[in-house]
């Protein structure tokens, strides 16, 4: 498949990243048309000047008698990146830049030569914007061969509003900065980790002796059993993870951190997960559910491999594989009348077996405690830590990626190796658009079925085709690719043509986004190992290949 990608305009794979941006792999940032009239000062009837700049003999000089000089030229374009690059000559002294609609910073030059620089990213489109060269107060020289070019990438514009974490290649957890794309390893394998806001309103995640989760609880506290802290590594990679044994007081009975009178939203999904380890004899884990709506419900975790046991009604279970026999175990229910209950983590000997003999043999590693409330996430999302205090993680964003230079209105193909963390979600989208929502490929995960995709081609608003599939499994990663062309789509799934679509127009596009077409609206939640454009219509053998 590799040599078939080499055909894409563009490719964005979990490889480079930095502040703010999802760098793609290909295109490598060639360079637009120049947008600069008269770079080289043949006349100065093309730009407006301040006092201390003059233009002659094919450039312009300053001579350093105003506290900042400026000599700008007005051009059109639309908002994107640029590539800004001038020649200076007869330095003397001083400190020179160049930036468009003030953005941008100067240079400090000691030496004549070609100054470059790509300036910062353009955002909104405007009628004109100003080229502007500008010197402070000290500046004395000249410069000539202004040359100012869009750079013509697919890079996503990234943000999330503080700090996430991941889990890095080595395995560990680990705290990812802000407006930085995360890329998590769990698993084995790297991929784009995106999700939406949450909140952990468990508020010292890893002191197991204090601390509130949800709205309020009666605080962290210990039946029959004993805590003690720094035992062993945790999936952090440092000394802090917490042990829990019995008590050793010969008594038949139960062990159990728990946080009673705990209060939650009415109708909300609430979510409480923990990490666990293998300490003692014990080879299972529960979580026990109850005083709400419903009867006392538990799901019971098999922590020696990694499998569920059984699970009540009235809530769903999870276990994630972190690895070094660290476990990720998760419970979530829901409650509409009665919004105060109890949540308790308790070792288990069984499947189902609820009590046992404290005799000091029993017990386990724990880590990373963790309490999500939303009206419709209903799983763990990734470990957000907290000392004293709630702390939210905001949603993940890439958008405003491509150009009608990288995607063509007229045939091609979009590529997409996706996963999502839920069986059901809320038309959470991947697209190729003109910018908004009316012309638009669309990539969606449904809202009405467990493992439902959907494809969505609209011209001006009006849909020329909705088609929805059901996955084997959504939560794995699967290869999907749409053909489009004029009366001839296509839909392939993990090697399989499953749809034709025989008429239709095709949009006018020019942008990748995460998200229905603008660069807001269900933005894409889940782990993406490769998306892919292509500016031709592939064929059946290729489009067999390249979703295999």
């Amino acid at each position: 498949m590799s040599n078939l990608l080499e055909k894409a305009s563009i490719i964005t794979t979990p490889t480079a990243y930095s502040d703010g941006v999802l760098h793609s792999v290909k295109p490598e940032q060639p360079l637009g048309s120049e947008l600069v009239i008269n770079g080289d000062f043949a006349t100065d009837s093309d730009w407006n000047k301040s006092a201390s700049w003059s233009i002659s003999n094919n450039s312009a000089n300053s001579d350093g008698t105003q506290s900042v000089g400026t000599v700008k030229q007005n051009t059109t374009s639309l908002a994107g990146k640029y590539f800004i690059e001038f020649q200076l000559k007869e330095y003397t002294q001083g400190n020179i830049g160049m930036s468009i609609t003030g953005t941008g910073g100067q240079d400090i030059r000691v030496t004549n030569g070609v100054l470059g620089f790509y300036n910062t990213t353009i955002t909104t489109p405007t009628d004109n914007f100003q080229i502007e060269m500008k010197g402070d107060g000290n500046f004395i020289g000249s410069i000539d061969n202004i040359s100012v070019k869009e750079v013509i990438d697919a890079d996503f514009t990234f943000t999330r509003n503080n700090i996430g974490t991941r889990v890095n290649a080595s395995g560990n957890i680990e705290s990812v900065g802000v407006d930085l794309p995360r890329i998590d390893y769990l698993g084995g394998s790297g991929s784009w980790l995106l999700e939406p806001e949450a909140t952990n309103t468990a508020t010292d995640s890893n002191d197991f002796t204090t601390g509130d989760i949800f709205i309020t609880s009666g605080g962290a506290g210990i039946d029959g059993g004993v805590l003690t802290s720094n035992q062993t590594t945790s999936p952090d990679g440092t000394n802090n993870a917490w042990k829990l044994v019995d008590n050793n007081d010969g008594s038949t009975g139960v062990v159990s951190l728990r946080y009673y009178s705990s209060k939650v939203t009415s109708n909300n999904y609430n979510t409480v997960s923990l990490f666990i380890k293998k300490q003692g004899n014990n080879d299972w884990f529960y979580i026990n559910i109850g005083g709400f709506d419903f009867s006392t419900n538990s799901a019971f975790f098999n922590i020696s491999n990694g499998t569920i046991g059984s699970v009540g009604s009235d809530v769903t279970a999870n276990i994630e594989d972190y690895s070094n026999g660290w476990y990720r175990i998760s419970v979530t229910f829901q409650t509409t009348t009665d919004t105060i209950g109890a949540v308790q983590f308790r070792l288990a000997t069984t499947n189902g077996g609820q009590t046992f003999l404290r005799d000091g043999t029993n017990g386990a590693y724990i880590y990373g405690l963790q309490a999500e409330s939303h009206a419709t996430i209903q799983y763990a999302t990734s470990y957000i830590p907290t000392s004293g205090s709630t702390v939210t993680r905001g949603a993940d964003s890439a958008t405003d990626a491509g150009s009608s230079d990288l995607i063509s209105s007229t045939e091609g193909v979009l590529y997409l190796e996706v996963s999502t963390f839920a069986l059901i979600n809320n038309n959470e989208s991947i697209s190729l658009s003109n910018g908004g929502t009316g012309d638009v490929v669309r990539f969606l995960l449904h809202n009405t079925l467990d493992n439902k995709i959907a494809f969505q081609v609209k011209i001006g608003g009006s849909t020329v085709f909705f088609q929805s599939y059901i996955l084997s499994d959504i939560t794995a990663f699967n290869k999907i690719a749409i053909k489009y062309k004029q009366d001839d789509y296509a839909i392939w799934i993990n090697g399989v043509e499953e749809y034709t679509i025989t008429s239709g127009a095709v949009p006018t596009l020019n942008k990748l986004n995460f998200t229905s077409g603008s660069n807001v609206g269900n933005e894409f939640i889940g782990n993406v190992k490769c998306v892919a454009v292509f500016k031709e219509a592939l064929t059946d053998a290729e489009l067999t290949c390249l979703t295999t």
